[in-house]
């Protein structure tokens, strides 16, 4: 019986003892892939930024270009105002409705 007995503690001290490396493996590989995820979010964020600031940088240009654009129609939107106005006052005054006197 005691020959039973001493297998039977044998075999519980190196389940104990399997037990604790499989458990310090899981452990470390646990340690590992949290650390890959980390480093991958790291990453992707940094990614995400740089497409972000490079989104907005060209956003920026292209409003920018098309402020440009707009400024020779605008221009001409106020000459051809400006125009107008000069081209009614001179007719009124032609016409005597008002009286234009200059200095």
């Amino acid at each position: 019986m005691s020959e039973i007995l001493k297998q039977a503690q044998n075999l519980e001290k190196v389940a104990n003892e399997q037990s604790k490396h499989i458990a310090k493996n899981v452990n470390n590989e646990l340690n590992k892939l949290n650390k890959h995820i980390e480093k991958q979010v790291q990453l992707s964020s940094k990614s995400i930024e740089n497409a972000i600031k490079d989104h907005n940088k060209k956003s920026r240009e292209a409003l920018q270009i098309a402020s440009y654009r707009a400024i020779p129609t605008l221009m001409i939107g106020v000459l051809l105002g400006a125009s107008i106005v000069v081209a009614l006052l001179a007719l009124a005054n032609k016409t005597n409705l008002i009286t234009l006197t200059v200095g």
